[in-house]
C-alpha cells in the first residue's frame, strides 16, 4: 500500500528537482521558489488516491515564500499562518538518496514538504511522512 502511495505521487510530482534560487528574481519569467503559489489540487492520503480541490475541501489556498525566510499560507485570501522557513537537502521518506526539503520553524501547523518540481508556473510539493499527499501549486498570472 505505502508503495502504491509513493509511486502514485511520483508520478504525480515527476522524479525531476530544480535547484531553488536564493535571490529574489528579478525578471518575471525566471524560475524561482519566492512568489505566491494558488494550490490546484493534492493526491494522496491512505488509499493513495484521494484527490482534495478547493471546491471539495471549501476553502482556496495560497502559499507564499519570500527571500527571507518567511512563509505564509492564505486560506480564502486571509492570512492562515506565518512562520520562517529553510531548505535543506536530506533523506526523505522516499528515498535514501538526497533530496530538497522545506522545513518550518512552526511544526505543529507546518509539515515538512519535499520540492519535487519547480518550474516557471508550477511547483509541486510532497508530505515528508507515511500516507502522504503531493499538492500542485500555479504562479498566479499577477505575479508576471
Amino acid at each position: 500500500m505505502r508503495k502504491e502511495i509513493i509511486t502514485k505521487i511520483l508520478i504525480l510530482t515527476s522524479t525531476g528537482l530544480l535547484a531553488c534560487s536564493q535571490s529574489l528574481p528579478t525578471e518575471p519569467n525566471e524560475v524561482s521558489l519566492y512568489y505566491l503559489w494558488t494550490w490546484q489540487f493534492s493526491t494522496g492520503g491512505f488509499s493513495g488516491y484521494d484527490t482534495l480541490t478547493p471546491g471539495r475541501i471549501g476553502f482556496t489556498r495560497k502559499i507564499e515564500f519570500t527571500t527571507d525566510g518567511t512563509f505564509k499560507e492564505f486560506r480564502n485570501d486571509s492570512l492562515w499562518g506565518i512562520t520562517q522557513f529553510t531548505i535543506t537537502k536530506e533523506k526523505t521518506i522516499f528515498t535514501s538518496d538526497s533530496l530538497q526539503l522545506i522545513r518550518f520553524a512552526d511544526t505543529a501547523r507546518f509539515a515538512p514538504q519535499v520540492l519535487w518540481k519547480l518550474t516557471l508556473d508550477e511547483l509541486h510539493l510532497g508530505d515528508n511522512h507515511v500516507e502522504p499527499y503531493g499538492h500542485v501549486y500555479r504562479r498566479p498570472r499577477t505575479n508576471f
